[in-house]
């Protein structure tokens, strides 16, 4: 089997943010959505994605997803302020 960069990739800030910023700042997302909320989207990226759910980086992210607006751009400006 060939070697997949993304084996590599964890749930963090940094690449929450970097992720955030491929996104639409205007988007809209509901919060409460575990398909469609930032945090899923963010961790549908990811290879462990199944595993995520409830870890500390998991917890940290939905805290700053649950603030208003809920739009993309507002949620990159949250991330960036505490990165």
């Amino acid at each position: 089997m060939l070697y997949d960069k993304k084996w590599e990739q964890q749930a963090s800030l940094v690449g929450f943010i970097a992720w955030l910023r491929t996104k639409n700042p205007n988007e809209e997302y509901e919060w409460g959505d575990p398909k469609n909320c930032a945090c899923a989207q963010y961790f549908k990226t990811l290879p462990q994605s199944d595993n995520i759910w409830g870890t500390p980086i998991s917890q940290q992210l939905d805290l700053l997803a649950i603030g208003l607006p809920r739009t993309f751009g507002a949620l990159l400006e949250r991330a960036e302020k505490v990165s």
